[in-house]
């Protein structure tokens, strides 16, 4: 049986020692990137209706079951920010279990 994590507490030290990257990317350079505001394209990735399978079956179970497996979250987190454009730190999206994505902890 695989045993449990207290993420909580790794992602609360992850954001205390590095508390930049609640504001701003870990490389400046990366404060430049051009997001977009899409309400419509954000709907849709938290609905997991974006038509790429593997982003909308990690946000349907989600939804369905507020578990999504660590593989997938990456992924659609990746989708989210590299793809659509859309900021993390967009309306209080920051999310808490990508803290550790972003300081290159998983």
């Amino acid at each position: 049986m695989a045993q449990r994590t207290d993420l909580a507490g790794v992602l609360h030290a992850d954001l205390d020692n590095f508390p930049h990257v609640e504001k701003h990317a870990c490389k400046p350079a990366y404060d430049n990137i051009p997001f977009r505001h899409d309400e419509e394209a954000f709907r849709r990735w938290c609905e997991g209706t974006t038509g790429y399978p593997i982003v909308d079956a990690g946000m349907r179970q989600l939804n369905a079951t507020g578990f999504m497996h660590n593989r997938v979250r990456m992924i659609a987190a990746s989708f989210l920010v590299k793809h659509l454009l859309i900021d993390w730190r967009w309306e209080g999206l920051l999310w808490p279990q990508t803290a550790g994505l972003r300081t290159g902890q998983q």
